[in-house]
Parts: structure tokens; sequence; C-alpha cells
């Protein structure tokens, strides 16, 4: 997912900035499938986009 986040990247002025989350892996909890790696940051879609990846997660269990 890509969208245009109102924002201050390191270095940069306020302003709206290529923000995005990409989901790595699924898994299944109780029957129901959900994201369970995800990478999130500044400059997603740019050649920016590893310096600007500030969140990752992993979700182990749901209930």
């Amino acid at each position: 997912m890509l969208v245009q986040r109102w924002g201050r990247p390191p270095g940069a002025p306020y302003g709206r900035y290529p923000f995005g989350v990409t989901v790595t892996a699924e898994r299944t909890f109780g029957g129901i499938t959900i994201p369970s790696e995800l990478r999130a940051g500044w400059w997603w879609g740019t050649d920016r986009q590893d310096e600007g990846e500030f969140f990752r997660a992993e979700i182990t269990g749901a209930a």
C-alpha cells in the first residue's frame, strides 16, 4: 500500500511524502488469515525506500 502522508521524514521539511506498508507474510490463527509480517516507512516506491524504512513487525499470535 502506498499513500502520500503528511509528515517530516528525517532531513526533510514538513510536507506530503510517499509512505507505504508491505506485507511479506500471512498466517492463519483460529481459521482466520491475517498479515503476519510487515514493513513500513517513508519514500515507498522510490529508490530511497530502504533508507526510509523504520518499522517492522511480526504477528506471532492472535485471539
